[in-house]
Parts: structure tokens; sequence; C-alpha cells
């Protein structure tokens, strides 16, 4: 069984194997037929645990799949990342970029685990349990390649 590493660690190498193929593959098999599909080295890129960044985007809109096209097309907010309201960003790479900053943003103030980060991300108090479920379902998945 695989040790899992801190999820906001951006630690890819697992019992001195690096994932980083493996991880690639469950995030792109994730991301098919989302519209942001085609974009998971940004997820792989961004320094933090990608398989956290992937559930996160599944908590918060099914990794857009729960907004329209058209809402989609204006906000490129996966992550459901508030500013006075949910935040419109330019295109998909700049919210999954500002995600990342935000979740390093965190974990650089002191946040170890999932309840932590999320006590920062959102108000929402089940939130991290439902985070924590997702990743646990992409962890299994790495763990049987």
């Amino acid at each position: 069984m695989l040790t899992k590493p801190s999820v906001v660690s951006n630690s890819l190498e697992i019992r001195g194997k690096d994932n980083r193929l493996a991880i690639a593959l469950i995030i792109k098999k994730h991301l098919k037929g989302t519209p942001m599909e085609g974009l998971e080295n940004k997820f792989t890129e961004c320094g933090i645990d990608p398989l956290l960044l992937t559930a996160i985007g599944y908590e918060e809109s099914r990794l857009g799949l729960a907004y329209s096209q058209e809402f989609n097309n204006l906000h490129h907010n996966p992550f459901g990342i508030m500013a006075e309201g949910l935040k419109i960003f330019a295109s998909w790479e700049d919210s999954i970029s500002e995600a990342c900053q935000i979740i390093t943003k965190i974990s650089g103030r002191g946040a170890t685990n999932l309840s932590m980060l999320g006590a920062v991300y959102t108000s929402s108090p089940s939130w991290s349990n439902k985070v924590g479920r997702i990743y646990n379902q992409l962890w299994s998945e790495l763990e049987t390649l």
C-alpha cells in the first residue's frame, strides 16, 4: 500500500517511485468531457498535490460540469473562488493558477491537512469531508495502477 503525501504537498514521489505519469493519466481521465479537458499538465505543474486540486474542482463544480456552457464561458471558475461573488477568470488556466496560489498560500500559513485548508478556503463545515472523500477515491485509482 502506498503512503499518501500531505494533501498540500507537491510530492509526486511515493516509496521512491515517481508517479507523475500515473497521476497525469488519472487527471486526464477525469478531465475528459469537462471544460478543462486537455489541461491536465496545468494540474501537475502548479506545485501542489494535483489530486487535491482535482478533488476541489469536483466538489466545487464537478470540474465545470455543474455549470452551463454560457456560465463557464464567462467565469472559467471550477474551484468556487470567491471575490465579492464568484470570481471571473479570463481562462481555465488562470483559474487553475489562482487556485494553486491560494492553496499554496494557505498551506504556507501552517495548514498541514485538509481540515485546516478547508477552514480557510471555504465557510462550509462539510467541505473538507467531501473533498477528502473525492481525494481518497482519486488516490485509490493511483494505488491500482
